[in-house]
């Protein structure tokens, strides 16, 4: 794939990405946490991509619930110093890319900014419209906003097996452990494609 061209280093003005579940202490969580740290691992720091979090229904400075910072801590991945917030239109509105955790975080982000709706899928849909896209279809992108209206374009012909990440808070640890599992493989797919775009 070529590598879209980008302004010069001192111009350049990160890729932002925003993820969205309902109070910013477990799902949403785990995918910033976790997509950094797979993007850092693959030498994409977030002076490049910056991954940040937010909540439909969040108060403002909450850590992870508990449950949640066990499963990064799990994966290598700790969760100190983060703290919840709400979500606002202008972190909408200022996203290359909102992923959400589920449909009804999706329909709520649009019902809010509409323009958005190019920009925006759950996580899960977007993690598999990437796996399945051929990489030479992305090779003409520009830019990584490109690669997303590559990927938008992809929406309505890619099978899609699970769009929802359910909510484990109030329930066993088990459902933390399994939303754990979807959210890492969706954003170990996105970081993949994401070092080819960025």
């Amino acid at each position: 794939m070529t590598l879209p061209r980008q302004p010069a280093t001192s111009e350049r003005t990160p890729w932002r990405v925003l993820m969205v579940c309902t109070a910013n202490q477990c799902r949403s969580p785990m995918a910033q946490l976790l997509l950094t740290d797979q993007l850092g691992r693959a030498g994409i720091g977030s002076d490049r991509v910056q991954v940040s979090s937010a909540g439909v229904r969040a108060a403002v400075g909450a850590p992870v619930t508990p449950q949640t910072a066990d499963q990064l801590l799990r994966r290598g991945v700790d969760p100190a110093g983060f703290a919840s917030r709400p979500l606002v239109d202008a972190m909408v509105r200022d996203a290359d890319l909102v992923l959400t955790a589920t449909r009804n975080h999706r329909s709520q982000v649009l019902e809010r900014v509409p323009l958005a709706l190019r920009r925006t899928f759950t996580l899960l849909e977007f993690a598999a419209i990437v796996a399945a896209l051929p990489p030479e279809e992305l090779a003409e992108a520009t830019d990584p906003a490109a690669w997303v209206r590559h990927t938008g374009a992809a929406r309505g012909t890619t099978m899609v097996g699970e769009y929802d990440i359910d909510d484990p808070v109030g329930g066993p640890d088990e459902g933390f452990a399994a939303a754990a599992k979807l959210i890492s493989l969706a954003t170990q797919r996105i970081a993949a494609a994401l070092v080819h775009v960025s």
